[in-house]
Formats: structure tokens, sequence, C-alpha cells
């Protein structure tokens, strides 16, 4: 019951996960810059590993 009620709870962020990702990913290679160290990318095919373990 209670996972449930968590997933009643998240449903409306579940649509802004895109944003979010992207905003944090902006947020982290601006602090990164200050150090001069390269940038993060997104690998969609990294994720999609990452996805595919994660359920293993």
């Amino acid at each position: 019951m209670l996972l449930f009620l968590v997933f009643l709870a998240s449903r409306p962020c579940l649509g802004y996960y895109d944003i979010i990702k992207s905003e944090v990913l902006t947020a982290h290679n601006e602090h990164r810059r200050t150090w001069t160290v390269p940038e993060f990318i997104e690998s969609e095919e990294l994720s999609q590993e990452a996805r595919e373990y994660a359920i293993v």
C-alpha cells in the first residue's frame, strides 16, 4: 500500500523528468567549468545500459 501511495504522489513529477535531467546536467557543468574540467555529456547508449542493468 505504501509503495502505491508513493507511486501516486510521484506521478506529477514523471512528466518533468527530461526537464529536470537537463537542468541538473547544465548546473553541474557550470560548476565543472569553474574547475576547468571537461563537461559531462549525456549518452543515450549508456543510459539505456544502466536502465537494463537496474532491471536485472
